[in-house]
């Protein structure tokens, strides 16, 4: 097992590397995968980004402005938190993306809004597993998506 210090140098060096190859791009050449799927699948859409504390980026720096004037018809996109409550008791929401945190898990149920699940770390691959075992939903692992 890694100790702190090895596992943070490894960060680092991960996050290095990707900055040199970024530098390495054209301005706005790169987009977002999951900027590029939303506005592919032409469904409306709310998404809620949450960066790194202490990172001082914006929205628009981390996607780019086009993406987000093509969109705004058919999305929003907030950063840092959203009353997702609010959210996902309104009449117009069909489906919830969800990493399968116990209160979000919760409020989909409450208010009857279908969990696309994509659960990541500690318990959550769990909870899909029992809430799918319960009929709620069927649940997805990034795992099972990789191609061979």
């Amino acid at each position: 097992m890694l100790n702190l210090k090895t596992h943070i140098m490894n960060l680092k060096k991960k996050y290095s590397n990707l900055m040199n190859w970024l530098n390495k791009k054209d301005p706005s050449s790169t987009d977002s995968k999951i900027a590029n799927g939303l506005e592919q699948s032409k469904v409306n859409f709310i998404w809620v980004i949450r960066f790194q504390k202490g990172e001082k980026i914006s929205i628009e720096e981390s996607l780019l402005k086009v993406f987000l004037q093509r969109v705004e018809e058919k999305g929003i996109v907030i950063e840092n938190w959203a009353q997702q409550r609010e959210i996902l008791r309104h009449e117009s929401i069909g489906g919830f993306i969800s990493h399968c945190g116990w209160s979000s898990v919760m409020e989909a149920l409450k208010f009857g809004v279908p969990i696309i699940a994509i659960p990541i770390i500690n318990d959550e691959p769990a909870k899909a597993r029992a809430l799918e075992d319960f009929g709620f939903f069927t649940w997805h692992t990034l795992k099972k998506t990789r191609l061979k």
